[in-house]
């Protein structure tokens, strides 16, 4: 699931290998209208569709940072981080754990432009966390070939 916008409706769910590619598609469409979508706790199958959770689960309402993990999917955003308006936080499932991360995203150089796309990599050292404001950044990575923010681990 890569969010929600109007017009393409609430919980857009996408296949993963794709996520980071139509979620900048997404979020650089100009957007007239707006919802009011329920919060989502994560994705399930269901028959062969995906479904939003609409219900917190008890046991993850402090996310699993730290917890083992194969998958992205796998790792839930604790809510401390969710209710943070200086980042789209999320989760990620890194180096076999789940971690807190911030998307890193390169403007348009075109100022007439308002456009804005994940920042492309294809190793760590792509990524510069430099001019990150948060004080609690702990490593900067590329993941899926985008660089993010790690904010724990």
């Amino acid at each position: 699931m890569i969010g929600s916008k109007c017009p393409f409706g609430c919980d857009i769910y996408v296949h993963a290998d794709e996520a980071v590619r139509m979620r900048a598609m997404v979020e650089a469409y100009r957007s007239d209208c707006m919802y009011g979508c329920a919060q989502s706790y994560g994705v399930e199958c269901v028959e062969s569709a995906c479904r939003p959770v609409l219900q917190q689960p008890r046991e993850e309402t402090d996310g699993n940072v730290g917890a083992a993990c194969t998958r992205d999917d796998e790792c839930q955003t604790p809510m401390s981080y969710l209710i943070r308006s200086n980042c789209p936080f999320g989760s990620k499932c890194v180096e076999g754990s789940c971690a807190v991360v911030c998307p890193q995203w390169t403007h348009a150089q075109d100022p007439a432009v308002s456009e804005s796309l994940p920042t492309a990599c294809t190793q760590d050292s792509d990524c510069d966390c430099g001019s990150y404001v948060a004080q609690d950044v702990n490593e900067c990575r590329c993941i899926g070939n985008a660089c993010f923010a790690v904010m724990k681990k």
